[in-house]
C-alpha cells in the first residue's frame, strides 16, 4: 500500500511541476517579436486546482473524520500558503511604493497603495476604489486571485467533510459546472477569475476543479485508472496548452478543464515514472508552489536588474532572456522554499498547532 501511494503521487507531483512551469513561461513578456508558445497555458490553474482536491482530500478526510478540528485544518492550509505569499506581496509592496514616494506620475496615490497592501496582507481582494489596479483584485500579486478561491474552497471542504454532509456533493460540483460554462461563453474563454469583471468566474473554476478532484479521490478504490508512464501523461498535459486563441473556441477550454484534465489526474494518480522522470516531477513539484506565488514579483526583480546592467527591456532578446528568466526564478523559489518557507510553516505550527501531527507537502493553485 505504501509503495502503491507513493508512486500514485509521484505522477501528480509530475503534473503538478510541468503545470507551474507552463505558468512561467506563459507569464514571460514575449512583446519582441517572440511568439508565446503555450498561449493556453492559463489552463493549468484549473490542472492545480484538480489536484488539489484529490491530495487534500486524501491526507485531509481521514483526519477531519478522525478529530481533526475545522479551526486545525483552516490554519493549516493558511500556515501552507501564507509565508511565501507574505513574501511576494510585500516584495511587491515595496515595488509600487518607489514611484509614490519619488511622485512620478501614473504610479498610484499613497492611499491607493496603503488599501492594496493592507487587503492583500489579510489574503482579501482589493475594493476597486482603494486599489493600485482597479481592473484586478490583486494588484499587488496577480497570482493571488486563485489563492484566495483555494483557501475558501478548502473551508467548503471542511465544512462538507465535518458537517454538511456528502449529500450536498453533487449539487456543489454542478453549481461549478454551470458557472464555469457561463463564465467562459460570456469571457470567449477559460482564462477568467484574475479580474473583476470575471471575479466570480475563478471562484467556479475552483468549485468545478476541487470537487472534481475529491470526486476522483473518492472513487479510485472501486475505478482505479490503468498504469500509464507519467511522462505520456505529462505530454499529453502540455499539448493542452499549444492551441492559439483563433484555432479552437471557448468550448475546447471548458472541455479540458471538465473533462481532460480530471482524466490527466485520475490517470496520473496511478502513472508509474522512471528514476529520471520521477526525480525531475520531484524537483519541479517542489519548487512548484515558490514558482507559483514568486514569479511575477521577481520577474519585476529581473527587469530592474537587466535594465541597471544591459539597458535591454526583458524580452528584447527572446531565448536568452527566457532562460536566464527562468533559471533566474527557479532558483530563487528553491532556495525561498528551502530557507524561506520550511522554517517559517515549522515555527508557525509549533506555535498554532503544537500538538497536530507533520502533514506532507500539498499542491496550490497557479495563476494564469
Amino acid at each position: 500500500m505504501q509503495q502503491r501511494t507513493s508512486e500514485r503521487f509521484t505522477g501528480l507531483d509530475l503534473l503538478r511541476g510541468l503545470a507551474a512551469m507552463a505558468i512561467l513561461i506563459y507569464h514571460f513578456p514575449w512583446h519582441a517579436g517572440g511568439t508565446q508558445p503555450l498561449p493556453r497555458a492559463y489552463l493549468a490553474v484549473d490542472v492545480f486546482f484538480v489536484l488539489s482536491g484529490f491530495v487534500i482530500a486524501h491526507s485531509y478526510q481521514p483526519r477531519l473524520n478522525t478529530g481533526m478540528t475545522f479551526r486545525a485544518f483552516c490554519l493549516a492550509r493558511a500556515i501552507r500558503l501564507y509565508p511565501l505569499y507574505a513574501a511576494a506581496t510585500l516584495l511587491a509592496a515595496a515595488y509600487f511604493l518607489s514611484p509614490i514616494v519619488q511622485g512620478k506620475e501614473g504610479g498610484g496615490t499613497l492611499t491607493e497603495w496603503i488599501g492594496s497592501v493592507a487587503t492583500a496582507i489579510a489574503f482579501l481582494p482589493t475594493p476597486q476604489e482603494w486599489s493600485l489596479d482597479p481592473a484586478s483584485p490583486f494588484a499587488l500579486n496577480l497570482a493571488a486571485w486563485s489563492l484566495f478561491w483555494e483557501l475558501v474552497i478548502n473551508v467548503l471542504f471542511a465544512l462538507v467533510a465535518l458537517r454538511l454532509g456528502t449529500r450536498l456533493f453533487p449539487a456543489f460540483l454542478l453549481l461549478g459546472a454551470a458557472g464555469l460554462v457561463w463564465y467562459a461563453q460570456q469571457a470567449g474563454s477559460g482564462s477568467v477569475g484574475w479580474e473583476w469583471t470575471t471575479f466570480w468566474g475563478g471562484g467556479a473554476r475552483a468549485l468545478f476543479g476541487f470537487f472534481a478532484g475529491w470526486a476522483l479521490h473518492r472513487s479510485r478504490e472501486s475505478r482505479p485508472a490503468p498504469r500509464l508512464p507519467g511522462w505520456m501523461l505529462g505530454a499529453v498535459l502540455v499539448a493542452s496548452f499549444l492551441p492559439g486563441a483563433r484555432a479552437v473556441p471557448w468550448q475546447y477550454d471548458v472541455i479540458c478543464q471538465m473533462a481532460l484534465y480530471p482524466a490527466i489526474v485520475w490517470l496520473g494518480a496511478e502513472a508509474v515514472s522512471g528514476p529520471g522522470v520521477r526525480a525531475g516531477g520531484n524537483f519541479l513539484a517542489y519548487v512548484s508552489y515558490p514558482v507559483y506565488v514568486l514569479h511575477i514579483p521577481l520577474m519585476t526583480v529581473l527587469i530592474i536588474l537587466l535594465d541597471k546592467a544591459t539597458g535591454q527591456p526583458i524580452g528584447e532578446f527572446p531565448i536568452p532572456h527566457l532562460a536566464l528568466y527562468l533559471t533566474f526564478v527557479i532558483i530563487t523559489s528553491w532556495i525561498a522554499a528551502r530557507w524561506l518557507d520550511e522554517p517559517a510553516r515549522k515555527w508557525l505550527r509549533r506555535l498554532f498547532l503544537p500538538s497536530q501531527p507533520s502533514l506532507p507537502v500539498l499542491p496550490s493553485p497557479a495563476a494564469p
